[in-house]
């Protein structure tokens, strides 16, 4: 979250960056965008939940980084770890 940039776009294109080797393509953009934004949405009308995600695993959350978008991006994470092309990598 931190090294990825400030936008949407900059944090998405790391993150493809990272998990794939490449950016994503313009179809891609709009299903992460919209998904983006449902889980935003979700996430501040459910901040417990978001508070919830967070209590898994062993590191610690920094202070700068805003919970709802932090969770978000766990969600979006998630989905690109699980696409084909990431988990058949020749």
């Amino acid at each position: 979250m931190t090294e990825a940039g400030d936008d949407f776009d900059e944090k998405l294109d790391f993150a493809f960056r990272v998990a794939l080797s490449r950016g994503p393509d313009s179809f891609e953009k709009k299903l992460f965008r919209r998904n983006y934004e449902r889980q935003l949405e979700y996430y501040r009308n459910h901040p417990e939940q978001a508070k919830k995600l967070q209590t898994v695993g062993i590191f610690s959350i920094p202070k700068e980084l805003e919970r709802t978008e932090l969770a978000t991006w766990t969600q979006l994470a998630r989905i690109l770890l699980n696409l084909n092309e990431t988990t058949t990598r020749n």
